[in-house]
């Protein structure tokens, strides 16, 4: 027997997905019907709200098994992108951030949180061999990470520390977007100067 396609906007996603996939029916289509479309990028064993939920590993809040560094999803899909704690452990975390770039539409914006160097992984880091499941192949420095996010292609990347999750050391967070709106009155003042031109 055929599994039954889930209710959803093929073209708009890029990608099938089956009712079995899901789990449950009612849980995609409501993230359809909001406004924006978000995804969450390494979402593990929970997710935000109405994201979807992509990771390597199914679990209860994956919508989507798939790698980082190749979604299978089409490009500028989604207007919001969040990944938490994520990209430290893709060993191509450029491609990983180029992907991220890809499927975000023209102005959508990216909330990527990550290890620094001085927080409390680079402790776990420097003692624990670096393999198996949750390897973690980076740490950043805000230089390095700036670096990064411009080279995947974000104009705009504002980075801040934040107290890290294990309470030592802090975590950083960088707010990007692809590509910066230009306020409504800037954009109506240079109507009004193109028209001034005319009469």
């Amino acid at each position: 027997m055929q599994p039954q396609k889930a209710k959803t906007d093929e073209t708009v996603l890029g990608f099938e997905v089956t009712l079995e996939d899901l789990g449950k029916e009612t849980r995609f289509p409501s993230k359809l019907d909001t406004p924006k479309l978000k995804l969450d990028i390494g979402c593990g064993s929970s997710k935000k709200g109405a994201f979807l939920g992509v990771d390597l590993v199914k679990t209860t809040a994956t919508d989507v098994v798939a790698d980082s560094t190749s979604l299978p999803i089409k490009d500028g899909c989604f207007e919001y992108v969040y990944s938490r704690r994520c990209i430290q452990h893709i060993k191509d975390d450029t491609q990983a951030l180029k992907e991220i770039y890809r499927v975000l539409k023209l102005y959508g914006k990216l909330e990527l949180i990550v290890a620094s160097f001085y927080g409390y992984l680079f402790y776990k880091f420097r003692s624990s061999e670096s393999s198996g499941k949750y390897a973690v192949f980076h740490l950043y420095l805000k230089r390095k990470l700036r670096k990064l996010l411009k080279a995947a292609g974000f104009l705009t990347v504002n980075i801040s520390k934040v107290k890290s999750v294990r309470k030592i050391g802090y975590d950083f967070i960088a707010i990007c977007e692809k590509l910066k709106r230009k306020p409504y009155a800037t954009c109506l003042d240079f109507g009004i100067k193109i028209l001034s031109n005319y009469v």
